[in-house]
């Protein structure tokens, strides 16, 4: 899986009462800046073809924001009262792709989505709209091309160490009480029971292969080739049946 292009803020410590790291930051805070932040389509300002720079924005941004030659650019905004800095994306035109109210992003969205991230570290959804579609609670968001060229409208998450999966609008269809799983073909799932017992289920958890096999994979042209304990290898078949190999 490439590394997320993520920008990271240094993030400085905050006094409310007392001194509290940012990377701790009460959720009640967090959830007051979320929410107090008003949503804008457009950043002030204008582009700068010769420098390729967005200038002149409300002085409560960054002044000067840096496409580098990429279409797209982060830019942040200044914390109120002492509250750390946030970021958004921005495109040519100052249109606002992402909101500033996170403390991190991907520069790019893959699949149709930013993946961004709170000050815990907690990982989100944001769409081409721009619109959130997960908030930022998961440990991991898994948008990558294995899965997307089985399923794209299903979506790997997982979060205190449980894998589950979500659609495309942040629904869970799989809930996240598995260790491992393995999306192997269109409806079907592999999870993981124990170390080295994997079976295969369908979206709606009902178990059409019992944990038997002592690793995972995908089907191809409707037929996966497992392991059992014993060594003996079976081709399996995307409704549960199965035969030996030889």
């Amino acid at each position: 899986m490439k590394p997320r292009e993520y920008i990271r803020q240094t993030i400085y410590a905050i006094v409310i009462t007392s001194t509290i790291s940012c990377n701790n930051t009460p959720k009640t805070i967090e959830s007051d800046l979320r929410r107090d932040t008003p949503t804008i389509k457009y950043l002030s300002g204008y582009y700068n073809p010769t420098d390729d720079t967005w200038e002149k924005a409300d002085t409560a941004y960054e002044q000067i924001i840096r496409f580098e030659g990429d279409s797209l650019a982060f830019f942040s905004k200044q914390g109120d009262s002492g509250l750390p800095n946030t970021i958004g994306v921005i495109d040519r035109s100052g249109r606002v792709c992402v909101q500033p109210i996170y403390f991190s992003s991907t520069l790019k969205p893959m699949y149709g989505f930013w993946e961004v991230q709170d000050s815990l570290q907690k990982v989100g959804l944001v769409d081409l709209k721009g619109d959130e579609i997960v908030a930022p609670q998961y440990d991991d968001i898994f948008l990558i091309s294995e899965y997307m060229e089985i399923d794209p409208n299903l979506i790997k998450v997982k979060k205190e160490g449980k894998e589950g999966f979500i659609n495309r609008e942040g629904t869970i269809l799989i809930p996240l009480t598995y260790e491992s799983l393995v999306l192997a073909g269109k409806n079907r799932i592999m999870f993981m029971q124990a170390p080295q017992q994997w079976g295969i289920m369908d979206y709606q958890s009902n178990v059409i292969v019992t944990p038997i096999f002592t690793h995972s994979a995908t089907f191809e042209n409707g037929t996966a080739r497992l392991q059992q304990a014993n060594g003996e290898t079976y081709l399996v078949e995307e409704d549960g049946h199965m035969k030996k190999a030889f």
